[in-house]
């Protein structure tokens, strides 16, 4: 996502999630001829092994490069860039001297400390997770994301292994439940386009909570009425899901997204393990009671969004000095983009020279 142009941000980030519900539509029918779990795991294992020579194919981000000092690698990259989509660049020093700012405008007099100094590799990991805490804006985004990963993959998941309380065919279940999130996520594209990430992922948190909380109300014959709330309150919180993982992308500083989306992904699989242990609690006494537990946590997501700010069509934030100055900026009369009286060093390049993507 990190070179990708502003407007195609969206399309590319959405995409992603389409080949992921393929992967839900398919995946009930190698569980039904392969009933051993261990080969089963071994069958849909080994195909991402076909995934590695495609790693050859992608380079760095040269945002990332920039901010950590690689200038050389972030210069290559670039050009590479320019050479894909016929831009013309600047001259190399020019563009060294720009990266140049662009890391002294990452590196603060402490950070700078730190990178020479000899601690041990558990103080390194403790610095790297305190780093998303440094500063308010930064603790805004860091704690909302958390919530949100937390809830949304224990309601996702959970109302994947949602088969055996609804007392259906669990993988005509799977199936039905990658089948309704194909047509809603390919249509999230052109509405996140429209509307931005933030209206849009409150929409679906409001549908999902909506649509669960609904479910105990419904009649409990025929089972197809009784399963048409909880298919369409999937479908809504899988496209939460895949709404707030281009979210949380957008909200990161480039010097520490890659802390940002782990620390998020690490919340996401606490909230995994956690759903089979809810599912099994309530399933036995009132299992009613779980698509109202799973409603109430998007909606307790929708709500830990409300701080935040839309990111749609903005470019991406490079430093925590960058996050910490959003609503500061304003531009100049060369169209550049001004932080508290200096322009920025990152303008945005689309494929036809104008200022919409990277550099």
């Amino acid at each position: 996502m990190e070179v990708t142009e502003v407007k195609m941000r969206p399309v590319v980030g959405m995409l992603q999630f389409v080949t992921w519900t393929f992967g839900t539509m398919l995946f009930p029918g190698w569980a039904y001829f392969i009933r051993e779990w261990r080969w089963l795991q071994t069958a849909v294992t080994l195909p991402c092994l076909l995934f590695l020579p495609t790693l050859g194919l992608m380079g760095e981000s040269p945002r990332w490069l920039a901010v950590v000092g690689q200038h050389q690698r972030a210069l290559k990259e670039v050009k590479r860039a320019a050479l894909w989509n016929k831009v013309t660049l600047p001259p190399d020093q020019e563009l060294l001297e720009i990266m140049a700012r662009v890391q002294e405008k990452a590196l603060s007099a402490k950070s700078k400390t730190e990178a020479n100094s000899s601690k041990s590799t558990f103080w390194k990991v403790i610095d790297a997770v305190i780093v998303l805490f440094r500063t308010p804006r930064l603790r805004l985004v860091t704690v909302v994301m958390l919530v949100n990963y937390f809830l949304v993959s224990m309601l996702f998941f959970g109302l994947t292994l949602g088969a055996s309380s609804l007392g259906v065919d669990p993988f005509i279940y799977v199936s039905i439940s990658g089948t309704v999130e194909l047509p809603s996520n390919t249509l999230l594209i052109p509405l996140i386009r429209r509307y931005g990430l933030k209206k849009m992922l409150l929409v679906n948190y409001a549908l999902c909570a909506l649509f669960l909380l609904a479910q105990p109300l419904m009649p409990q014959e025929p089972k197809w009425v009784m399963l048409i709330p909880v298919m369409l309150g999937k479908m809504a919180g899988s496209n939460a899901f895949s709404v707030l993982t281009l979210y949380d992308l957008e909200l990161f500083p480039t010097e520490i997204r890659s802390q940002g989306m782990s620390a998020s992904m690490m919340s996401s699989r606490v909230g995994a393990i956690i759903a089979p242990f809810i599912m099994s609690a309530l399933d036995v006494t009132n299992p009613w009671a779980i698509n109202v537990v799973f409603g109430a946590a998007a909606a307790l997501s929708g709500l830990s969004v409300l701080p935040l700010w839309e990111t749609i069509n903005t470019r991406l934030p490079d430093t925590v000095e960058d996050l910490e100055n959003r609503g500061k900026h304003k531009i100049s009369a060369g169209g550049n983009m001004v932080v508290e009286g200096v322009e920025s060093d990152w303008k945005e390049v689309d494929g036809d020279g104008k200022d919409e993507g990277m550099l």
